[in-house]
């Protein structure tokens, strides 16, 4: 038994241990699947899952967009339409995403586990082939490498078509190797069609062709014309062959696909203050610090002149290849070192020839190889497995808008939530009232019933906070133990810098009418200060209203809803409105001594020139009873107002 167990452990070891690497690389991509959702801090997400929406929306097999091709849209849609199988989504109600948050999370966590079974391919394909070039245990170690590489974890969770790109160089790199072995024409149109794949993938792999055309070489040498055109001929048939199967709406979309690479263009050329081209010492401090790391880019380079040496003109296709790609996103106006993941994955490929010439050049003085193996590949690995167990740690981390959704919902609904820069969200309700830039707008919300500020602090470092805000909560960023960018949570009590028109008015069922503020304008869909200023503009179609009021005790009836009505100065009742005060806040769920805001705008005619009068008050629609409000013999409060002339 013993001896049969050594037999299959000695045929399958490679097998067995590049089984633990997959499943091993699977475990530290897991946490990406539920990354951050419902925000989406990676806009390309919404950018891919908002044409599938459209896709299942308009029940339409081509994409809306051509700024990309379209391979990793249709594998995208195939993850996500299986995912539905087992959590439908319905077309009808799909919203559609946001650079910043959700409502639909379930397309994106099925879009990610697709991502990860892509990026799983990779590692895979990494393997297959370092072990065309007969490295034999060295495989492992590109397999290896990948698997744990930090940047490899984090773009294999993310739905882009950046971890497709790195499975289609090494599916290019593999088929032009076979293609050195047996070049047939057979094995060309292979070749080339693979390439098409992956200028499916992204527009920028077209520099793929170069491989198969330096390949060509011998043929120029050894004056065979008609071999080299009919070669030529193959490989640009075959290419746009393999990119329109990727993007068939290509043919009836000339226009559309222009304009797309055009803005494409456009945006890599605009400069930017974060960027600057030509930017070598940014580029090296991603290569030591992600992309190889410090001891993956001695290795590589090592490796690469290792490979060098043997001339192999498949070899320098493909350095000439990577090249290309690292100068014309260096000469660029911006840089996304995604668009590096070529030159990131074959590293790998790379790093196991320096890890096994780093082995065999030891063997002068260490005799065991197990022992050679053990020592080259820990120096080499070291840094890699505590940056791969360190990456895996942050992904679990909460990201810090979900940690500031646990303290909001904590907090009270009635006032207003003000933020810099993001819209928080819990359980799918705006927390967030309004967005603030500067200083004078914390003011001007302050006398608006500001209750919690929450401050971006990577992005308004300066940003003067006014009392009597007070720090309550403090999330530090990434680089200081955190998951995002940092934020602080200010709060402050909202009654005691509100302005208001009107006087104040109790009632009988616990609500304190403390008063009104008023601006004139169009339909409003979140929040706005307004004034407290009775004087109003007659342009516009709507009586913008804040009405505030203080919860003095718990009310007891919890179907009271709101009435406002406008009468002129004749006593004619102008329009009005009937609903719930709060239908995101229930006044059952209002608690003793807090501010609550209710938009109470009114939709009006024409004003002319006048004297009006705002009638509020709260009633029962069941019978019609109104809530008593003291000074009032008909349960209503009342605002005159002016609105003057053009």
């Amino acid at each position: 038994m013993i001896h049969a167990i050594q037999r299959i452990w000695q045929r399958y070891v490679h097998h067995i241990i590049l089984g633990i690497i997959i499943i091993c690389a699977a475990i530290l991509r897991w946490p990406m699947v539920y990354f951050a959702l419902p925000y989406t801090p990676q806009p390309d997400e919404p950018y891919v899952i908002n044409m599938l929406f459209d896709m299942f929306r308009f029940h339409s097999w081509i994409p809306n967009n051509f700024e990309r091709p379209h391979l990793s849209v249709y594998v995208t849609f195939v993850g996500v339409w299986l995912g539905q199988l087992f959590v439908p989504i319905d077309p009808a109600v799909l919203g559609r995403a946001t650079d910043r948050i959700t409502m639909a999370s379930a397309p994106f966590m099925h879009g990610r586990i697709t991502m990860i079974i892509v990026g799983l391919a990779s590692i895979l394909a990494a393997y297959w082939h370092a072990r065309q070039y007969q490295l034999g245990w060295a495989a492992l170690v590109a397999a290896g490498w990948l698997a744990l590489l930090p940047f490899h974890q984090e773009q294999s969770g993310i739905i882009t078509p950046d971890i497709m790109v790195g499975l289609f160089t090494f599916l290019v790199m593999g088929s032009c190797w076979q293609y050195s072995l047996t070049p047939t024409t057979r094995q060309l149109w292979i070749v080339a069609l693979m390439c098409g794949l992956a200028i499916g993938t992204k527009y920028n792999l077209a520099a793929a062709m170069i491989i198969p055309a330096l390949m060509q070489w011998p043929l120029i040498t050894q004056r065979l014309w008609r071999q080299l055109i009919q070669n030529g001929a193959i490989i640009v048939a075959g290419t746009i062959i393999g990119f329109f199967i990727t993007t068939p709406g290509i043919f009836w979309s000339i226009n559309e696909i222009r304009a797309n690479l055009d803005a494409q263009i456009s945006h890599y050329s605009r400069p930017d203050t974060n960027f600057k081209p030509w930017d070598w010492e940014y580029y090296l401090w991603f290569f030591q610090h992600e992309g190889w790391l410090l001891t993956g880019s001695i290795t590589a380079i090592i490796g690469m002149l290792v490979i060098l040496r043997q001339k192999r003109l498949v070899d320098i296709g493909m350095v000439i290849f990577l090249l290309v790609q690292l100068l014309f996103f260096l000469s660029r106006e911006r840089h996304y070192m995604r668009n590096l993941m070529p030159m990131v994955v074959y590293g790998a490929i790379y790093i196991a020839h320096g890890t096994n010439w780093g082995v065999e050049y030891l063997r002068r003085w260490i005799t065991p190889l197990s022992l050679r193996i053990i020592l080259v590949v820990g120096i080499v690995g070291s840094q890699l497995l505590i940056e791969g167990v360190s990456q895996y740690q942050f992904m679990q981390r909460p990201y810090n808008l979900l940690t500031i959704d646990r303290i909001t919902a904590t907090q009270s609904r009635g006032a207003t939530h003000i933020c810099t820069y993001e819209l928080i969200t819990v359980a799918n309700t705006p927390s967030c009232d309004a967005t603030i830039n500067n200083t004078g707008d914390i003011a001007i919300w302050q006398a608006s019933g500001l209750q919690q500020l929450m401050i971006n602090r990577s992005q308004f470092a300066q940003l003067q906070i006014p009392a009597p805000l007070t720090l309550v909560h403090s999330i530090p960023s990434s680089f200081y133990g955190g998951n995002g960018e940092a934020f602080s949570i200010y709060t402050q009590d909202p009654i005691s810098q509100l302005r208001t028109a009107g006087q104040s008015a109790t009632t009988s069922d616990g609500v304190q009418i403390l008063g009104m503020r008023l601006g004139r304008g169009e339909p409003r869909t979140r929040i706005s200060p307004l004034s407290a200023v009775t004087q109003l503009p007659s342009r516009g179609s709507t009586l913008n209203l804040n009405l505030y009021v203080k919860v003095t005790t718990p009310v007891s009836e919890p179907n009271w809803w709101l009435f406002v009505h406008l009468f002129d100065a004749n006593g004619t009742k102008i329009t009005e409105r009937a609903n719930p005060p709060r239908p995101d806040y229930p006044i059952a769920e209002w608690k003793a001594g807090e501010l609550v805001f209710i938009n109470a705008d009114l939709a009006t005619p024409p004003l002319p020139a006048g004297e009006y009068t705002i009638v509020v008050g709260f009633f029962r629609p069941s019978d019609g009873a109104r809530m008593i409000i003291s000074g009032s013999d008909n349960g209503t409060w009342q605002l005159p107002i002016t609105i003057k002339a053009p």
